[in-house]
């Protein structure tokens, strides 16, 4: 494998690193190259600041010494945007079983997979296809896809989380497959970039329609290379790529540091801490071209697997030339590993053991350890059913750690049960001597994966050549940088995505500012939001215009006083308290003003000659208008008043209008008893509704009906008047 002429470590990869500690390429390197006229400040193409080199100037800052910061990308819009769905998607990943495929993952998958047919593996031929057991006969090879999974179940909380039985079979579930199924897309080429179109062909399948890409010779076996998809060669260019997920901590020693992150997109896989990996075997001493000791010679194959308690980018060789903002790099060298508890199949390479050959050899009564206990193993694996692989010992001291470079990961360990169901050893029965069944081998996808990396070595136009049987990696910035996609889940992302011009990133960073308390009068506009419409709080209708809170400073007592004498915003300002403010502002004027039929003040309307109702009707649009006259000059009671008071004080203006008006003359009003209503001496009749305050039954509102009916009628002293 080879990478660059520095070495390291022999189980580390040093490679060279943008500002953004997680690109390897030239491609990215002229991408991040800084302006002339760049700030002082660390930023990317896009104006983001660069954290991970404020940390290294930080670093060097203060005396080199040791730093551990939590990272907190506020400024990227990317980064904010994830807050709220990445961390409970990886806590739900962290969760389920091994095998369920995970969104970003490349696949083996199935568009076209009949009810009544199973995937079977063939004995005879050694291929798997198409069974029915109903005609008990082999029907065929499925037609694969290459493709990427852009969804995964969204109704677990009441379909659950898939399980062993959807491996094989479609168990009946509450919810449509958009829901309780997969959402695959057919993988386009990635050194295409202007041809997306397979993208769009995508489905919502069951998990039995998916196989991971790293079976692709056992399930392709006897399938003619002109008859495969051509999306699966372009799934296999992409088994080199990877990329960090969520960094999420600084750790800082001068001249070196590390990033730690909480997944990594290795090949056609996602590998997050907590998760079990397969190491593949190590190199042989001619392959590293060390010295270090060798250990005992492992069975063939795969052996060791790895728990995963850290993934790091680790920085080597940190100068002061780094911390410059004009510096394309972060370190010297860099590589990117994975640390956590060592666990092994074999029994020769126990940490208990000695490393030395000869040793080892010369004292044959030496006993090999014993294994883990049961109860170990299911504390320290998080795969349900690692002791169905067999006996498990220990690479390290419990004290210790084990630490591999990314390249040296087979991938995930699944399940057995679930291997034995893919590789179809649960098909035959266990052998009925020993009662007992095949243990499923770590290195059943051995050949499968190194050569799907040689491959994508050679047709991933984004490597560098290499010599041939060598493997290179890709690394990207993001999972879409690395599967170069224009649309993943229907979204537009990545260089497809047609947003992120100049205009939208100013505005979305001035969104950060409005979100962060921090935004000045500019921000708010760059935000381009609609604004609020409308008066602003605490405004009031003035003589016909809005004065402002703040606006009546100095104007004088007189025009404050107006400006405070109505407000459109005060409580019960309605068509009734208007009614209210009418009749309160008559008691004011005079009799003429008024325009009543008494003696010392105007004409009646016989005098004038106009009938009762038009009378009337002049009245009222006198009235009207004299309401609104004193509405300007602020004549308004002071105490809102509720609708029964409002209506009592029109029935009393109405009555107290002519002023010869006798209470006892007709015998069917009494005064007295009205102003006890009033006053809550005497209880209503009925108890409240929703359609008044006094009930369905208001002896105010008879007394005002009948008192309207007496006005429509000559009264005695009209009568009088008449004679």
């Amino acid at each position: 494998m080879s990478f660059n002429d520095e070495s390291l470590h022999p189980e580390t990869v040093p490679v060279k690193v943008s500002s953004r500690p997680y690109a390897n390429t030239d491609i990215f390197l002229e991408k991040r190259q800084p302006k002339a006229t760049e700030p002082a400040l660390p930023v990317d193409e896009e104006g983001t600041e660069d954290i991970y080199k404020r940390q290294i100037q930080d670093l060097h800052k203060f005396n080199h010494k040791k730093v551990k910061d939590e990272l907190v990308e506020k400024y990227s819009f990317d980064w904010r945007a994830e807050r709220k769905s990445l961390p409970p998607h990886l806590s739900q990943v962290s969760l389920q079983h091994s095998f369920i495929p995970r969104v970003g993952e490349l696949v083996l998958w199935c568009p076209y997979f009949p009810e009544e047919l199973d995937l079977i593996f063939d004995p005879q031929t050694g291929f798997y296809q198409f069974y029915s057991f109903a005609q008990k006969r082999f029907l065929g090879f499925p037609n694969w896809h290459g493709g990427v999974i852009a969804a995964t179940p969204s109704s677990i909380a009441l379909d659950g989380s898939p399980d062993f039985p959807d491996l094989l079979s479609n168990p009946k579930k509450k919810f449509a497959y958009n829901n309780s199924g997969f959402r695959v897309e057919t993988f386009p080429d990635p050194n295409n970039d202007t041809d997306k179109s397979l993208s769009k062909q995508y489905k919502y399948v069951p998990l039995r329609q998916i196989r991971p890409l790293s079976h692709w010779q056992t399930l392709l076996r006897g399938i003619p290379e002109r008859k495969l998809d051509p999306s699966v060669k372009y799934a296999l260019t992409g088994m080199t790529t990877v990329s960090l997920l969520e960094k999420f901590r600084f750790v800082g020693d001068w001249p070196k540091a590390s990033i730690h992150c909480k997944g990594i997109y290795l090949g056609a896989e996602l590998i997050i801490v907590g998760d079990a990996v397969r190491i593949l075997p190590p190199p042989t001493p001619t392959q590293s071209g060390t010295s270090t000791p060798t250990p005992p010679p492992r069975q063939n194959g795969c052996t060791d697997v790895l728990v995963i308690s850290s993934i790091r980018l680790n920085l080597h060789d940190i100068t002061p030339e780094h911390t410059l903002p004009t510096s394309r790099q972060l370190s010297t060298h860099s590589s990117i590993t994975l640390v956590g508890r060592a666990y092994t199949l074999d029994p020769r390479r126990d940490y208990r053991l000695p490393t030395d050959l000869e040793a080892y050899f010369s004292h044959t009564h030496l006993t090999p350890p014993p294994p883990l206990p049961l109860e170990d193993i299911k504390s320290a694996f998080p795969t349900v059913g690692a002791k169905h692989y067999g006996d498990w010992f220990s690479l390290h001291a419990p004290h210790q750690k084990y630490e591999i470079s990314f390249d040296r990961v087979l991938g995930r360990l699944h399940e057995a049960e679930a291997l034995r169901l893919w590789t179809g050893m649960s098909q035959t029965k266990p052998d009925s001597m020993n009662n007992t069944t095949r243990k499923p081998s770590l290195s059943y996808d051995l050949d499968g994966v190194v050569a799907g990396r040689k491959y994508a070595t050679q047709t991933d136009e984004r490597i560098p050549e290499v010599p041939a049987g060598e493997i290179a990696w890709f690394w990207a910035d993001t999972r879409v940088q690395a599967l170069n996609v224009e649309t993943f889940n229907g979204y537009e992302v990545g260089a497809g995505d047609p947003v992120r011009d100049k205009e939208t990133l100013r505005a979305w960073r001035a969104m950060l500012r409005v979100l962060d308390g921090t935004a000045s009068a500019q921000d708010v506009k760059d935000t381009r939001l609609p604004q609020r419409k409308g008066r602003q709080k605490g405004a009031r209708l003035v003589d016909g215009r809005v004065v402002y809170p703040g606006d009546e400073e100095g104007e004088g007592e007189e025009k404050r006083t107006k400006e405070r004498s109505f407000s459109l915003g005060a409580k019960g300002n309605n068509q009734m308290s208007m009614a209210g403010l009418a009749q309160d502002s008559e008691d004011e004027t005079s009799g003429e003003e008024r325009g009543t039929g008494s003696v010392g003040g105007g004409r009646s309307a016989a005098d004038s000659g106009m009938d009762t109702a038009s009378g009337r009707e002049e009245e009222q649009r006198r009235h009207g208008h004299l309401a609104r006259k004193n509405v300007r000059k602020g004549k308004r009671p002071a105490v809102p008043r509720s609708k029964m008071q409002i209506m009592a004080s029109v029935e009393l203006d109405t009555l107290n209008d002519d002023e010869d008006y006798d209470d006892d003359e007709d015998g069917d009003y009494d005064g007295e008893a009205l102003q006890d209503i009033l006053k809550g001496k005497i209880p209503l009749a009925r108890g409240g509704t929703e359609e008044s305050e006094g009930g369905d039954y208001n002896p105010i509102l008879e007394i005002s009906q009948s008192t309207a009916a007496r006005s429509s009628s000559p009264g005695p002293r009209e009568k009088r008047m008449k004679h």
